[in-house]
């Protein structure tokens, strides 16, 4: 099984019967799709199984770039904080550029767009796991999150 990443997500070859990722050679709990958006800078790797109760385990791919710092010309360099995750109703994004965010489900469809955000109202949405990305003025990802909501 070969891992790829996109800037966002880790992709495990297709059509395998079941996945499991790992982080630093743990099993990360709840992350058994094809796919993985990681939270934290590490090393990844993933074990699938065919129709056939057969397995393989990726080589780990280290991602370096979650949480990266910021720059934007005319601003000085920083990071991002995005907290409290988990969120009840209120997430705060603190940074030293503007910045625009997209909110979406795990299923990749897009529940929130908003510019020049510092907090986003949560209050509304279920309980469960979303992907936030954080882009600054001119589009440039800056920080993907995944945001796990409780009441």
């Amino acid at each position: 099984v070969d891992v790829t990443w996109d800037g966002v997500t880790l992709h495990a070859t297709p059509g395998h019967s079941s996945y499991q990722w790992h982080n630093s050679g743990q099993g990360i709990i709840g992350a058994t799709d094809s796919t993985y958006v990681p939270s934290s800078n590490s090393g990844y790797s993933v074990s699938v199984t065919d129709d056939n109760d057969c397995g393989s385990t990726s080589s780990v791919y280290n991602v370096t770039d979650v949480g990266m710092s910021v720059t934007d010309a005319g601003y000085l360099s920083g990071t991002v904080y995005v907290y409290p995750n988990p969120v009840g109703n209120r997430l705060y994004i603190q940074s030293p550029v503007r910045v625009n965010i997209q909110l979406s489900s795990v299923d990749g469809r897009l529940l929130m767009q908003q510019a020049d955000v510092q907090e986003v109202d949560m209050g509304d949405f279920a309980d469960g796991i979303y992907l936030l990305r954080i882009t600054n003025k001119s589009g440039l990802v800056i920080r993907n999150e995944k945001i796990v909501k409780r009441k």
